[in-house]
């Protein structure tokens, strides 16, 4: 879904702007970020096999059917819908 990969794209960017390279942080570093009660992303870093830490980003489900909706929307749109 590419709402969803613009949105990862920036989540990572913005987390390497305010904390910087994440080469040198503690693996068991994790985020959490509540949009709503039960919509929220969870960052952490995973091992990687060209990398020493690659920043990982979870997404709760209600997140993944809002991502889910708005694709559907654009591509209704794009084809003339509604």
């Amino acid at each position: 879904m590419k709402i969803r990969d613009d949105f990862t794209r920036e989540v990572r960017s913005i987390f390497l702007r305010i904390f910087g390279s994440t080469w040198y942080m503690d693996m068991f570093i994790s985020l959490q970020y509540y949009y709503d009660e039960g919509a929220f992303i969870r960052v952490s870093l995973k091992r990687a096999t060209d990398t020493p830490n690659f920043l990982w980003i979870d997404y709760s489900n209600s997140l993944q059917k809002i991502f889910l909706l708005i694709t559907w929307k654009q591509y209704i749109f794009q084809q003339g819908g509604v």
